[in-house]
């Protein structure tokens, strides 16, 4: 389409200068496959696929030159006018358009002499430099292609008369294959389209090397092209253009197979889970590739590595494989591995990969560069996509997290029922959105017996990670659920999924241990990643980063190794410091020592590792680490450590700098009486930075005694309450909870005549927050929480507790005692820090016990069970997990206060043991983390 519009540049200097009078040049502006469209006050002007911003008329005569800027007058076809024009000169005029990049879409030029009395005509023509003249003629291509509308005479007009061959293709079999090659790549989503064709500069081959130069001149010679495609898919292929007629034409690349090769990574969901590595044979088109009875492959940096074509008696296809063999017995991951070569040392950028082809009594040669390097045994991605399959009426849907490296997606499916009707296809993911159903045709979700889907997701260089899911790990984690518009709400809306595992070489497992909330789409987990050998289970921790947005939710994850301490860290948790960074700290086994260690936000590097003792290092049979909490803004850190020491159980708290790790403060804490005491919760009142702890101290039979400890910000003991005397508890945690630093106690009771345990929550008053000089405790309330029905008595065996905003969380796990009764496994109770009112508690069946809770955007808590985690929305919704509001069915029941009375702990100062120890730390990137999700994923 040639769009046409008129400028009039007039003079227009009021004439008191004899030189200058009212003269004019009447310019009119042509401009090749020009389109405009308005949006409200917004207008896009397009040269072809090219965006334009910025269109220039220049004129002047000499060195007496301007230039102005004409795209809203264009836009608008308004005249334009310049003052100034002498006339008797002769005058050059040009007009040139840019792109969004500031490269030049167009350009033209004339002539014209200014006669006074008279309105001088200049034709300015923007026509296309060759490179976007190829482009446009590319999309314009394509486009049909996509669309199904490409006629054979339109396609023929493109394609070179001496084509050649190109990847095996004839002439007429490359213009069959671009009339239909981008019909159908969305399958599952119509509305996309292809948006812009850019030719990219890049060395293809030792003779075909970078023609797009940036001034827009080709030469006739192989190109990379991108594609863009408007949910933001992104492709490269690669075409060879000629000149044919005076016309830009595609030609042959002159190879008869087309062999590449790309970086490819395997992760089998179920086998069992595991990733593999290597480097993946590939072809743009098949045509041809059936005929090839062997390859070799050879180049630096891969074992080189030979195809034969082999039938295979299951499917009845023939298949390029390096082991020939086919046992039924074979593991799946074994089996599909025959076509990834692997690593043998690095393999650079470019570096040039060599093909040995034969069919029948016909050898060939081809040379392939690879796109981007690779080190040899390290993982390509921190990030990896995650896929849950969902089933709603008999249809099949995927919910798809893309993580932010991956320029393009695609799925392939082949389901058979084992009576010979069988069902397959494949199709483009929408980046947008890629979640999708699976309507199949002949065959229903029951009748289905086998099959397997593939998906693949492709980076920048061509690299490839792709999910292979059979069908049977479909039927065996497919939750029952809508595709919706919130299938991946962010934190505060209220989600579940479950981490299954790590893979790292002899590991059996993955437990997640502590959490916190970082950010409005962010949150830290640390998990054990379980290794057994004959004679012990051993742990390495898992630090995970969470992200959780609307698209999608992934994680990024460092496994810790330390030399000195390998696989002997137990009770790791985690805390949030300054710049979004991660503190660990956990016990070392069979010591009374602990590591901390800071670690930067995007779990990259390790900046400090340093191990403390109270200079006892003699064994323990139990771990020294119980908790950390965080004081004066984050900046400080308060770690507790029980101790060991001439048989007696002792306490020992160190404050450390979160910037460097420096011991500030230390205090050993023992009983006067001498008995055992076990630390076991601390937290800070915000206000002034005091630190209150809880202890526990065994008395006689089940019952015990707990202390409640108060410290300034220099450890120096200044308050001493007994809160809880010589009765049966157990499993006790504390909380300093809101803006009020309000206090609350969490524990399991066993009640005076009663045979089992029931949950107890207190609240206590307290002064920490002024400056009285003696500090101490009362009790605001003392809450049981009570069956409505008496039958339905409750053995609460463990609880949990956590803040978020003006909530209080509170977790119990019991059972009933009473098998015709429905149990009352686990709950949630939340309750209005305010008015003391509890809006619900909900029931979650068949969880693991809760290791940690944290708070989250919108008063929302996250909580972790074994390998799940859940997120309760102030609503006590989770979306995708079957929850039960038994807020009838239990209540808590008010009982006298329990009356405070002193202390018997004796505080001291002491100088813990501190070894630096950042050298012989690592953290071990983890790529294969997957998840099975309940409705949105996690992760």
């Amino acid at each position: 389409m040639l769009c046409i519009f008129s400028v009039l540049l007039v003079s227009c200097g009021g004439g008191t200068t004899a030189s200058k009078s009212r003269y004019s040049a009447k310019v009119k502006l042509d401009f090749e496959d020009l389109t405009t469209s308005k949006s409200g006050v917004t207008s896009r002007m397009q040269v072809g696929s090219t965006l334009i911003n910025s269109i220039i008329i220049g004129y002047g005569y000499g060195s007496n030159l301007s230039t102005k800027e004409v795209i809203s007058s264009v836009q608008n076809e308004s005249d334009i006018y310049i003052n100034g024009l002498e006339p008797g000169q002769e005058y050059s005029f040009s007009v040139s358009a840019y792109g969004p990049t500031g490269s030049m879409v167009c350009m033209g030029g004339d002539t014209a002499t200014i006669i006074p009395g008279q309105v001088v005509d200049v034709n300015l023509v923007c026509t296309f430099k060759d490179k976007y003249a190829v482009e446009n003629m590319l999309l314009s291509v394509a486009s049909q292609g996509m669309a199904g509308t490409l006629s054979e005479e339109d396609a023929e007009a493109v394609v070179a008369t001496n084509f050649g061959v190109k990847d095996g293709m004839d002439r007429d079999a490359f213009i069959a294959d671009l009339r239909q090659e981008e019909a159908n790549k969305f399958a599952f989503d119509s509305g996309i389209s292809l948006s812009r064709v850019e030719l990219v500069q890049w060395t293809r081959s030792a003779t075909a090397k970078t023609t797009a130069e940036d001034d827009g001149t080709l030469s006739q010679n192989s190109h990379l092209i991108k594609l863009i495609y408007s949910d933001g898919s992104v492709d490269y292929d690669d075409i060879d253009m000629v000149i044919e007629g005076g016309e830009w034409k595609i030609a042959g690349n002159g190879l008869q197979y087309g062999m590449k090769i790309r970086h490819a990574a395997v992760e089998f969901v179920d086998y069992p889970h595991t990733t593999i590595y290597g480097l993946e044979v590939y072809k743009n088109y098949d045509d041809g590739s059936d005929n090839i009875d062997s390859l070799s492959v050879s180049g630096d940096g891969i074992t080189t590595t030979g195809y034969t074509k082999t039938l295979n008696p299951d499917t009845g296809d023939y298949e390029m494989r390096q082991d020939t063999a086919f046992d039924e017995n074979l593991s799946i991951p074994d089996d599909i591995n025959y076509g990834l070569i692997p690593y043998t040392g690095d393999v650079a950028n470019g570096a040039s990969v060599a093909f040995g082809i034969t069919e029948g009594s016909d050898t060939d040669s081809e040379t392939y560069h690879i796109r981007g390097g690779h080190d040899y045994d390290s993982p390509a991605y921190s990030e990896i996509p995650t896929i849950s399959p969902l089933t709603s009426a008999d249809k099949m849907s995927f919910l798809v997290q893309i993580p932010s490296w991956v320029i393009r997606a695609d799925v392939h499916y082949k389901l058979d029922d084992g009576q010979g009707q069988s069902d397959e296809g494949e199709s483009w993911l929408s980046m947008q959105k890629p979640s999708f159903y699976i309507d199949t045709t002949s065959l229903t979700i029951s009748g289905i017996s086998d099959g397997a889907f593939t998906f693949n997701f492709y980076d920048s260089n061509d690299s490839v990670y792709t999910v292979y899911m059979p069908y049977s790990y479909f039927t065996n984690n497919a939750v029952n659920g809508e595709l919706t518009d919130d299938s991946f709400p962010a934190l505060g809306g209220g989600f579940s999924g479950s981490l299954s595992q790590v893979v790292a070489t002899g590991q059996s497992g993955v437990t997640l241990n502590d959490i916190f909330y970082s950010s409005s789409s962010a949150v830290f987990a640390v998990g054990y990643s379980v290794f057994t050998t004959s004679d012990n289970v051993n742990y390495n921790p898992i630090v995970m980063k969470g992200s959780f947005t609307a698209r999608g939710h992934s994680i990024k994850a460092g496994l810790i190794k330390m030399s000195q301490h390998n696989m002997e860290l137990y009770n790791a948790q985690v805390e949030g410091v300054l710049g979004n960074e991660v503190l660990l700290a956990a016990g070392i086994k069979d010591t009374n020592k602990v590591v901390v260690m800071r670690l930067s936000s995007d779990l990259s590097s390790i900046k400090w590792v340093n191990t403390y003792s109270n200079g006892n290092d003699g064994t323990s049979s139990f771990p020294g680490f119980v908790s950390m909490a965080l004081v004066k803004d984050s900046t400080e850190v308060a770690v507790l450590m029980k101790g060991y020491e001439s048989g007696v159980k002792t306490a020992n708290m160190i404050k450390i700098s979160a910037a460097n790790g420096a011991v500030l403060s230390a205090v050993h804490l023992a009983d006067n009486t001498g008995a055992d005491i076990t630390p076991v919760a601390m937290g800070v009142v915000k206000s002034k930075n005091r630190v209150v702890l809880l202890t526990q101290k065994a008395t006689t039979g089940e019952n015990s005694t707990c202390n409640m400890l108060v410290f300034d910000s220099d450890l120096n003991l200044i308050g001493n309450s007994t809160v809880i005397e010589n009765r049966a508890v157990k499993d006790l945690n504390l909380v300093v909870a809101g803006s009020n630093d309000k206090i609350y106690l969490s524990y399991s009771e066993k009640h005076e005549n009663q045979i089992l345990y029931q949950p107890v929550l207190d609240e206590l008053e307290h002064n920490l927050s002024t400056n009285n000089g003696t500090y101490g405790f009362s009790f605001v309330s003392h809450n049981v929480l009570t069956p409505a029905n008496a039958q339905l008595t409750l053995e609460s065996y463990y609880t949990k507790l956590q803040d978020s905003g003006d909530r209080l969380y509170m977790f119990v796990s019991g059972g009933d005692d009473d098998s015709q009764n429905p149990a009352l496994y686990n709950a949630v109770a939340a309750v209005d820090m305010a008015s003391g009112d509890v809006p619900w508690i909900m029931s979650l069946p068949d969880i693991m016990g809760v290791t940690a809770m944290s708070d989250a955007s919108g008063d929302s808590l996250l909580m972790t069970a074994g390998t799940q985690l859940f997120n309760f929305n102030s609503d006590g919704e989770v979306k995708g997990y079957s929850i039960h509001d038994v807020s009838t069915d239990l209540h808590f029941t008010t009982t006298l206060v329990t009356p405070v009375s002193a202390a018997n702990i004796n505080a001291s100062a002491f100088v813990p043991t501190v070894n630096a120890t950042s050298s012989d730390t690592e953290m071990e990137a983890v790529q294969s983390v997957t998840v099975k999700s309940n409705l949105i994923l996690v992760f």
